[in-house]
């Protein structure tokens, strides 16, 4: 997400997931020939048809790499030795899984989703996908973490 508000309302998931993930809620941008050579490759090597649109440092050892491919826009986290460690994308409501949406239904009647990332970490067999939703519930707004599977995996505020 880049709104501003989406993004402030995250810092809470954020910083749980930054336990999981490792990634700073925030970064300084940089050019990438500040960006280690192990981190760009790494990119590089595995989002082919990429472009890189800007790198963010977010720890000592943390960049995260905004990229566009055709229309897709996402983020991927990578440590400087080359480490990929997230990918992370913006989704619409009607993407969201339907096991999401029924938990969410369950747990929160009548909310509405109204922002929405996908977030995966790990690689293959440790691969490990959630979605962080904004979900809007009369007057009050709430960031939720939820598992592919539908397990809430983050507490509400």
């Amino acid at each position: 997400m880049r709104g501003n508000g989406f993004r402030a309302g995250l810092l809470g998931v954020s910083a749980i997931l930054a336990l999981t993930v490792g990634f700073a809620a925030a970064g300084v941008r940089v050019p990438l020939e500040k960006v280690p050579p192990p981190a760009v490759k790494a990119v590089k090597d595995r989002y082919t048809k990429a472009e890189i649109r800007f790198v963010d440092k977010e720890t000592t050892n943390r960049y995260e790499f905004a990229l566009q491919e055709g229309g897709r826009k996402f983020d991927v986290g990578v440590t400087a030795e080359g480490k990929l460690t997230y990918e992370k994308e913006e989704i619409q409501a009607k993407d969201v899984p339907a096991a999401v949406k029924d938990a969410v239904q369950k747990q929160f009647p009548g909310a509405e989703i109204t922002e929405g990332e996908k977030v995966s970490t790990g690689e293959r067999d440790q691969a490990r996908t959630v979605y962080e939703l904004l979900l809007k519930t009369g007057k009050e707004t709430k960031n939720v973490t939820f598992a592919a599977d539908g397990t809430q995996v983050a507490n509400p505020d």
